[in-house]
């Protein structure tokens, strides 16, 4: 393979892998809605990224693949953590100004 082609092949592999991400960011945002919680895409991947830490096993699985294995409450719980965490932040930086 050429110089050229390395590239293009590169770029095409690069936006296959941020398509993906953004599809199940977009699923993610799809099930809380269907809660009623609205979030972000960025909220959404920091809570799969939370979720993934948690468990280590399930860090290279897609969501599609792990919400069969899951509850969508488990979710949900790390959601209200991330709001509780960035509202004690908020608070500190009210105090310091």
């Amino acid at each position: 393979m050429g110089f050229v082609k390395t590239q293009i092949y590169f770029r095409e592999m690069m936006n296959a892998i941020v398509f993906l991400q953004d599809e199940e960011k977009r699923a993610i945002q799809k099930d809380f809605r269907e809660q009623g919680l609205f979030i972000s895409l960025k909220e959404a991947e920091a809570i799969w990224y939370t979720y993934g830490l948690n468990h280590s096993d399930s860090i290279w699985k897609s969501y599609k693949e792990e919400k069969q294995n899951m509850d969508i409450k488990e979710l949900m719980d790390i959601y209200v953590e991330m709001s509780e965490v960035e509202k004690d932040r908020k608070k500190k930086f009210r105090k310091t100004i």
